[in-house]
């Protein structure tokens, strides 16, 4: 599934992002690199960072 990262987030409700659509679109990403290396724990990180990015941006 190949998603794009705007289609993913609306500017109406970009509070509103779906974790799994979120986690496809990050795999999706690694697995177009020369060597995927995106497996649970680091995906579970990715997450994390990206929520708490989120969560200081929005306030």
């Amino acid at each position: 599934m190949t998603t794009e990262l705007t289609d993913l987030i609306s500017p109406q409700v970009s509070h509103d992002l779906d974790p799994v659509a979120l986690a496809e679109y990050l795999i999706a990403l690694d697995a177009q690199r020369p060597e995927p290396d995106v497996a649970q724990l680091k995906l579970h990180k990715l997450l994390y960072r990206a929520q708490a990015n989120a969560l200081a941006s929005m306030g």
